[in-house]
């Protein structure tokens, strides 16, 4: 049997190919992409927040960054930002005037809505 066969995901880019300490891409946890609660949007939001903190291990990107990044506005990112705020997720710390604020990407083990979702279903299998 070929390879094609075997499996159901080639990665064939080489930039997925190298190890993990290279950080040329993002890991969200499947806790977060599997979460009902937080729309597709806000799950995107909190995946660049990741990337900016993996180049120097903080985060504090402007919203305007943001919004140029994620092809948006200003206000569609403080929305997700909201989303991520309500969910425990992320919370941040305004640093002044005309400065960007500083984000925290919280404990998922402190989060309540996450440790249930965790521990009560098993890692679901994709339907074919």
């Amino acid at each position: 049997m070929d390879q094609e066969n075997q499996k159901t995901l080639i990665i064939n880019e080489p930039s997925l190919q190298e190890p993990l300490t290279q950080k040329k891409f993002v890991m969200i946890p499947n806790v977060i992409m599997m979460a009902d609660n937080l729309s597709a949007s806000a799950k995107y939001l909190y995946g660049l927040l990741v990337m900016y903190a993996w180049q120097d291990g903080c985060c504090w990107p402007g919203q305007k960054r943001l919004a140029k990044d994620a092809n948006t506005n200003d206000k569609t990112i403080r929305r997700w930002l909201n989303e991520l705020l309500v969910s425990g997720l992320v919370t941040w710390k305004r640093r002044g005037l005309t400065q960007t604020n500083v984000y925290t990407l919280n404990k998922l083990a402190d989060i309540g809505w996450v440790v249930q979702q965790e521990t009560a279903s098993p890692t679901a299998t994709p339907e074919r």
